[in-house]
């Protein structure tokens, strides 16, 4: 073999070794990037669901704060046939309601993100987006029951035992007393730190 042909084979040897070396570092490269744009796809799912669970306990509080301001359950559409005194106890009891609907947006949201995140993380993590949007639905329906309550009462003569029970423990659902034993509070505090533990398992990898 002449001194020109083994150049030749040198050469091509080289040359299929480097489009072999390249050829592996391109498939590298592009598994590192499709990593990469999978994290950063989980950072922005997991700040977006965090940031708006965050907004979500303060809009649960806010719903729940007894404190009324003038003119707050007036938009109720009034029954046929009904007192004034229902009417006042009605719309006193709408306030959860008017509250509730003027924080729509962030609990469209959460429903919205919902299905991302439980295909990004796990069937855990919708369970506990949902136990915040079923609270917020909790205080609406607790709000209409203690309504009628309350008018059921208004209409009798007394109130018997079981009524006041049952309004006890419908006020105690819809509004705050800021008491360490609220129920409805534990029960957000708990939704949003394990909601918290499984984003922030995503954003603490940032630092």
């Amino acid at each position: 073999m002449c001194s020109e042909q083994i150049v030749s084979l040198i050469f091509d040897g080289l040359r299929s070794l480097a489009i072999a070396t390249a050829s592996i570092v391109g498939i590298y490269g592009i598994n590192s990037w499709r990593k990469e744009a999978r994290w950063k796809r989980k950072y922005v799912l997991a700040e977006e669901v965090l940031a708006l669970v965050y907004e979500a306990k303060e809009d649960i509080a806010m719903i729940r704060n007894p404190r009324s301001w003038g003119g707050e359950g007036r938009t109720r559409k009034k029954l046929e046939h009904e007192s004034q005194e229902e009417s006042e106890i009605r719309d006193s009891m709408y306030v959860i309601v008017e509250r509730s609907n003027s924080v729509n947006e962030t609990f469209s949201k959460l429903q919205s993100l919902k299905f991302r995140f439980v295909a990004v993380f796990d069937q855990k993590s919708t369970n506990l987006i949902d136990e915040l949007l079923k609270i917020r639905n909790k205080l609406v329906i607790t709000s209409y029951r203690l309504a009628d309550t309350k008018v059921r009462n208004l209409r009798g003569s007394k109130i018997p035992d079981q009524e006041t029970s049952r309004v006890e423990n419908y006020e105690k659902i819809i509004w705050t007393d800021y008491d360490e034993n609220d129920e409805i509070e534990k029960e957000v505090n708990e939704t949003v730190k394990s909601i918290e533990n499984i984003c922030k398992s995503i954003i603490k990898k940032s630092i």
